[in-house]
């Protein structure tokens, strides 16, 4: 391939090709690199989201943390309020440094876990799941016996942005003014590692 000194289009002198035939071919070679990378930046990424589900495993498997729990009797002096089903936030510490928060928060017909993972105190992995308490049989009241899962979500980050967030059913408890997840869950874990510190002192 030869470029004329001009900047007019490439001429493929072996294959004798006319200008419309070079452009198409430019075209064709242009787009099997643009897929080339694509495929590229998948396979990294499905690669990230392995090695983030396997620190996720090792986290859940491990029993030797300190815990720091905060009750609902804590939150209600704080705030004067308490959901009905109640609230609790705990901290999972390894000498010294987070990998853990667990909030739970209960209301009057379910229930919202979240559950936030951290590598050297980075955000890696938020794992979400919203219950409700089903009908009774005679569908007049709700059987606080039961509890069925609505909701999961599972999001995975790195270095501070979210690369995948994989979610299954419809959220029982939505918050229509998020309009940004990415922000509102590192907000949310910046929060509660604030409640668990500031609670220490």
């Amino acid at each position: 391939m030869e470029i004329d000194v001009k900047g007019r289009l490439p001429r493929l002198i072996r294959w004798n090709l006319d200008p419309g035939q070079a452009l198409r071919f430019i075209s064709v070679i242009a787009w099997s690199i643009f897929l080339f990378c694509s495929a590229s930046l998948y396979g990294q990424k499905e690669e990230l989201i392995k090695e983030i589900s396997l620190a996720v495993e090792k986290i859940n498997t491990d029993s030797t943390y300190t815990v720091k729990i905060l009750d609902n009797d804590y939150f209600n002096k704080k705030s004067g309020e308490a959901p009905d089903g109640g609230q609790e936030l705990s901290g999972y510490y390894k000498k010294g440094q987070i990998k853990k928060v667990v909030k739970t928060f209960g209301i009057s017909c379910g229930h919202t876990i979240e559950q936030f993972y951290y590598e050297n105190e980075q955000l890696i992995f938020v794992f979400v799941k919203q219950e409700v308490f089903p009908n009774a049989s005679d569908s007049s009241r709700l059987d606080y016996t039961k509890l069925e899962t609505k909701y999961e979500a599972r999001y995975y980050f790195t270095k501070g942005k979210l690369i995948k967030a994989k979610t299954s059913g419809k959220e029982a408890f939505p918050n229509k003014h998020v309009s940004n997840r990415q922000k509102e869950l590192m907000v949310m874990s910046k929060y509660y590692l604030q409640e668990l510190e500031n609670s220490a002192k």
